[in-house]
């Protein structure tokens, strides 16, 4: 037996991972209507950096506004 998570041990098959993003990639992030003026961008370029310990949250780091945002 290799090794195998607690999750693959337990239900004998392998556990899907495809959900996860890969950290480092360049995603776009949606600027909200609030925050922006009439001919300013509706998204803007991040890089992933990780997940939060809250669900439906990631780490975006902003390399314009040299800052990471949740």
């Amino acid at each position: 037996m290799g090794m195998i998570t607690l999750e693959e041990a337990f239900s004998c098959r392998k556990s899907n991972l495809s959900h996860f993003d890969i950290f480092g990639a360049s995603i776009y992030f949606h600027v909200l209507k609030e925050s922006r003026k009439k001919l300013e961008p509706t998204k803007e370029l991040g890089v992933f950096v990780g997940y939060t310990k809250t669900p439906h949250n990631y780490r975006v780091y902003f390399p314009s506004l040299r800052m990471i945002v949740v």
